[in-house]
């Protein structure tokens, strides 16, 4: 097998030196993939394919090719490794955050879009509730760094890193500092400061940090807890009800701020109906998968395609699921021997979805990556299967993912029993199908065929 990215001259000449004869060309080009075994590439045996066939030969740089014969693949590492790979082709690579000196928690609630700045939460030694902890920042370039008042929790951030949302006692509010918890958004230039006159729970900031969603309490704005997103300019707005709900809450939001999700409670039924917000619509409900009775909204693509969360049915049984206008609520299903599974977070395009799994109810999880290509993957098994060294987490779970799909991050226990937080970084294509100039051809997933 030889990968090609030269003038067909290279193109004849790279496949029969080493050895391949008769050899079967495939390449990928945005119309498609075209097969011949002729390697001059002159006729094609598909005469729908002649005119890509020419064009082809006039210039192969723009294309991605791979020579193969029958228990060729072996040769693949030789011609793997003069080829120099893009950024997105790099080594994997898997890195533990670990809470400062004096602290002895720390969870990870999201990373920007970009994949450079993480946040979270860190808890002092000797306490032990969510109320006794501080939000912290960390960039890719700096230590974590706590960002204001204890106490306080980060629970999301918006597509760069600069602007992080929250929840802290000590906002001042209407009511006067310490008076009630209350959703904070922070600033390099502005700190942590309040956001709208209520007791207010943040969840998420749209990408361009503009828009800060989360719920309000009970008698607020309505009489049980509400849905809401704020701007500078409006204020707290309420965003109702789906279908048959009493109480609401809001959970993500897309990239400029258009499209928010949240989760439904019809009243004293103990059960939840994910929803998907536009002005236009208002709350409308994404329904279940066939035979569960909840569905909990987790997070939005940043285009607002996509929504992701879990299905749940009346034995408590999970399965995360991918929502799209286009196909509906549909199951990702699971990890090899488990049978729950929740998706957490989802890219940018909604083609990379993350989350977790377990058997039955363990409290043990394992982080998954998700794509259509591939399905549900184990984060570790994908790291480790590619040469990347680091003991098995008995506990983890995947909460945040970049744009690119490339940049994971989480929670969980490491091999010591510690609550710390990960990064993991999985390119797109590890590996790639690739010119000579580096640039990645690749359509999907690559799957090796032997012939």
């Amino acid at each position: 097998m030889g990968l090609i990215g030269a003038p067909q001259s290279v193109l004849a000449q790279s496949c029969s030196t080493s050895g391949i004869d008769p050899v079967t060309v495939t390449c990928n080009d945005p119309g498609g993939i075209i097969t011949t075994t002729n390697t001059t590439n002159t006729v094609s045996p598909n005469a729908a394919t002649n005119d890509r066939i020419r064009s082809f030969s006039a210039d192969l740089t723009a294309w991605a090719c791979v020579c193969t014969k029958r228990a060729a693949i072996a040769l693949v590492a030789v011609f793997f490794a003069p080829i120099p790979l893009p950024r997105s082709a790099q080594a994997q690579a898997f890195e533990t955050i670990s809470p400062p000196s004096g602290y002895n928690f720390l969870g990870v609630a999201g990373v920007s879009a970009d994949g450079n700045v993480v946040v979270g939460s860190i808890r002092p030694e000797g306490r032990s509730t969510d109320a006794d902890s501080e939000a912290f920042r960390r960039t890719a370039t700096t230590d974590l760094v706590g960002i204001g008042f204890l106490p306080g929790e980060a629970s999301g951030v918006n597509a760069d890193g600069s602007v992080i949302v929250g929840d802290s006692q000590f906002v001042n509010h209407a009511g006067g500092p310490n008076s009630n918890a209350g959703a904070f958004r922070w600033t390099l230039s502005t700190g942590m400061a309040a956001v709208g006159n209520y007791i207010f729970t943040a969840n998420g900031v749209s990408g361009d940090g503009s828009v800060v969603i989360g719920t309000v309490g009970s008698g607020v704005i309505s009489t049980n807890p509400q849905a809401v997103l704020w701007t500078s300019s409006t204020g707290v707005v309420g965003l109702g009800f789906p279908a048959g709900a009493t109480a609401s809450e809001a959970v993500g939001v897309n990239g400029n701020g258009t499209v928010v999700v949240g989760n439904g409670f019809p009243n004293g039924t103990g059960t939840s109906d994910a929803f998907r917000w536009t002005a236009a619509t208002g709350p409308v409900s994404l329904g279940f998968l066939p035979g569960a009775n909840s569905s909990y909204a987790r997070g939005v693509s940043g285009d607002g395609s996509a929504v992701v969360g879990y299905s749940q049915w009346p034995s408590n049984q999970t399965e995360a699921f991918r929502w799209k206008a286009s196909t509906g609520m549909v199951g990702l299903g699971f990890l090899p021997g488990d049978n729950f599974s929740l998706a957490m977070a989802v890219n940018s395009d909604g083609s990379v979805v993350v989350g977790a799994g377990a058997v039955g109810t363990s409290s043990l999880f394992r982080a998954f990556r998700w794509t259509a290509d591939t399905g549900m993957q184990s984060i570790y098994g994908m790291l480790a299967a590619n040469g990347v060294k680091f003991s098995m987490w008995p506990d983890m779970v995947a909460t945040g993912v970049s744009a690119d799909g490339t940049v994971i991050v989480g929670n969980g226990r490491d091999a010591a029993g510690n609550y710390e937080g990960w990064i993991a970084r999985i390119p797109i294509n590890a590996f790639a199908l690739l010119d000579l100039a580096g640039v990645d051809h690749t359509l999907g997933s690559l799957v090796w065929v032997v012939r």
